[in-house]
This record gives structure tokens, sequence and C-alpha cells, in this order.
């Protein structure tokens, strides 16, 4: 694997550093996202109560990493129901995410159909072109988008990377370059960007911390947007997003200062919703009218209340994870408490006897 570390400037106390992998870079639509699942309240009022029940089912299944039994689910919803529209989504998805890329395309063909105006549906097909080689008509989706919102971020890194992805056909070494000069910028930019929303006090708890893309973990099959490691003292941005705006960037590193600033290799599901709240503080007040499928219903969950973001929170942790504890330290662990204090002697244990010599990724977060 080939693999470029570079240092540059620092920025606020955060390094900023580029770890970039020759792997491909291409559209996500999975990551540790707080939409896995579409449940539109309209629809839940115009669906038959039978294709509801195929539906929820389906969504179990889902979150029981159950897809192809998903899929059973939300064809049996959609017989009842033509024009199903949620059905119809988490069905693309979980074909997506199985990489049956030709027919999560057909039903990406189907959701565009219903609502063509909606830029994620389109997005969506674009993408599952990509993966099926039809570059031309993924490019074609793509300006028709561009033509209903341009600041829809996912259909124009999606257009970048299909640009790169020709390019390097053509010239590969200067593919490699411009993404290696684009994680560069981005990171540079996305930390300035984030350094506002802190206090310097703040910062110079982290200031150690490395910032980069790279390749991240999975969780459940589905790939980390970002993480936060604290043995190898860095935040990760998946290669993903190289093409992300610094302002989405921003976010999810705002995200993983939270897990950062505690010094710790813990998370719970309090922790998450506390790094969720700050998450969508940033981006309501820096996102600057750019929109973002995760961010924007992250956002939309917290405008509608607090407690609606956290459940939703909680919810997807504890589908994945069912051993996330709900407290940690800093994060809802009184620091008087036996818990406290075994979580404590844990951690010195560990980074007594095991840390110094592992790079082992004790905390993998999103």
């Amino acid at each position: 694997m080939f693999l470029v570390r570079e240092e540059l400037v620092q920025v606020s106390g955060l390094i900023p550093y580029t770890a970039m992998s020759n792997v491909n870079i291409g559209m996500s639509f999975s990551g540790i996202k707080l939409q896995p699942l579409k449940n539109t309240q309209d629809n839940f009022f115009s669906a038959s109560n039978e294709a509801l029940k195929y539906k929820n089912q389906g969504n179990d299944f889902i979150t029981q990493n159950k897809y192809r039994e998903a899929i059973e689910c939300y064809k049996k919803a959609i017989e009842l129901q033509p024009n199903y529209e949620d059905a119809y989504y988490n069905l693309s998805r979980a074909y997506f995410h199985i990489k049956d890329y030709q027919n999560a395309k057909l039903s990406n063909e189907k959701l565009v159909s219903i609502s063509p105006r909606n830029m994620e549906y389109r997005v969506n097909l674009a993408a599952s072109l990509y993966k099926l080689n039809e570059i031309s008509a993924a490019k074609a989706q793509l300006e028709l988008g561009s033509k209903i919102d341009k600041t829809y971020d996912p259909a124009n890194r999606l257009a970048k990377e299909i640009e790169m992805h020709e390019l390097e056909k053509k010239a590969p070494h200067l593919a490699e370059a411009r993404r290696k000069q684009q994680a560069m910028d981005n990171i540079k930019n996305s930390l300035a960007l984030a350094k506002k929303y802190f206090t310097q006090e703040h910062l110079a708890d982290i200031a150690d911390v490395k910032v980069m893309f790279d390749k991240t973990e999975e969780l459940s099959g589905y790939s980390n947007i970002a993480q936060y490691e604290n043995y190898n003292n860095r935040i990760v941005i998946s290669n993903d997003y190289l093409w992300a705006a610094p302002e989405i960037i921003a976010a999810y590193i705002v995200h993983e200062i939270i897990h950062a600033k505690d010094k710790d290799p813990y998370t719970s599901v309090r922790e998450e919703q506390d790094a969720y709240e700050h998450t969508v503080k940033f981006w309501n007040t820096y996102k600057n009218d750019i929109k973002d499928a995760e961010l924007d219903y992250a956002l939309e969950l917290y405008n509608k209340s607090p407690q609606t973001l956290e459940t939703r929170v909680a919810q997807i942790y504890k589908s994945r994870d069912n051993a996330i504890p709900d407290v940690s330290p800093n994060h809802g662990l009184k620091p008087s408490g036996f818990e406290y204090l075994f979580y404590k002697f844990k951690d010195f244990m560990y980074e007594t006897y095991f840390a110094p010599s592992t790079s082992r990724r004790l905390r993998v977060v999103a």
C-alpha cells in the first residue's frame, strides 16, 4: 500500500497531516449515518397498514445487518403499495450496501421518477451508475442535478471523483498529485474553520492531535465518516470525503475533537450525543448554504428538539454496538463513582503495559 504523510504548518493547536492510501476513493453512501433508514412522516400516513408493516420489518432486519431479508420485506411493501417512496429508498440503500449496483440503480431510477427534484435520489442514482462503470450516464445525472441545486455537496464531490477517475486513466501521477494537494488544502481550510468554534484553551488541550485523510474502520459493515484514535493520537477523515467542502470536514473534526479532548480510549452513548450536539451547532453556524444529507438531517432533528437528536443517536449506536455503555468519563459518569475509578484503572493498566508497543485502535467513533 502506497502511503504518503506530509506535515504541514500547525494550525492553532491541531496538526494537519495527509495520509492518502491508494485505495479507490469513490462515493460512499454507507458510513456511520444518522439516516440509514427512511421514515418520512407523510409516507407513514399514506402507506397502507400492511405495506407499512413490511417496511418496518425491513428496517428491523437492517439494524441486524440482515440486508437480504430486509430487501424481501421492502419488495413486499412495494408490491402492496406501488410508488412507496420510503420503501424504495431503503431498498436502494440495502442493494447498494451489498454491492448489487444494478438493482440499486433500478430502485434509484424509480425514486427519481417519483421525485425528480430530490437531489439525494439523483446522486444515489449517479453513484450506482458510477459503480457500474456507466460513466457517461452518471455524469448526465449530475449535470441534471446541478441545474436543480448547485449547493448539494455530495453531487459536487461525486462529480469531482469521476473527473479524477477519468484523469487517472490518462495521467495517474497527475491524478495522485491533485488528490494529495486536495488533501492538504482541505485539511488546512477545514481546521481553520473548526478552530473558530473552540476557545484557545480548548484547542491547547489537544495541541498534539494530528488530523488527516485515510481509510477508516468499519462498524457493522459501515465505514466511519470520521474517527478519533486515542493511542494513535489522530483524527481521521474517510478518504471518501476528500472532495467534500471544508465546512463539512470541519463539522466532523468538531465532532472528533469532543472525543479527543478527553484523552482516553472510551466512548459511550452520552459522549456520542454530546459530540453530535456540537457538530450540529457548528454546522448551523458555518455551513454557508452548503447542503449535505447527513449533517442536514442531524440539524433537522436537533431543531425539532435536542432530545429528538439524542434519541436518534442512541438508537443508531446501540443498534450497531449493543455493548456501548450509556456513559463514560466526562460524559455523564460521575468522577467520584466506583465505575469512574474502574475506567481510570483500566486506562492506567492499558497505557502502562500495552499502549507503548501497539498501534491498536481502541476507540473508533464517528
